[in-house]
């Protein structure tokens, strides 16, 4: 397999722990990049969690995003990425795609 280097516009952060997956600042959305170098924006929706002991239950109808890691589901809310991301300055980024 050979990758190509596909150049991100100025405004996509790559979230480091998280690959495959871009924050955009400037309209604060999440984006996922699969195989075929296409940025896809994903759907936000509000957090519910029906059992009390999970301890997010004070996150209850915040905005988060549910993602996949490795195959485990994992969710990420938006003021956390806001937060994060409060303090990066927006440039041009350039990440690898593997071809098949």
């Amino acid at each position: 397999m050979s990758k190509i280097y596909v150049t991100l516009p100025k405004h996509f952060v790559a979230l480091e722990k998280l690959p495959g997956y871009f924050w955009h600042m400037k309209e604060e959305r999440l984006y996922t990049m699969k195989v075929t170098g296409v940025l896809r924006p994903l759907p936000s929706r509000k957090y519910y969690c029906a059992y009390r002991w999970s301890g997010l239950t004070n996150r209850h109808n915040d905005l988060c995003y549910k993602v996949s890691i490795g195959g485990r589901r994992q969710t990420l809310f938006v003021d956390d990425l806001k937060r994060m991301f409060a303090e990066t300055k927006p440039k041009k980024s350039t990440v690898p795609v593997e071809k098949k």
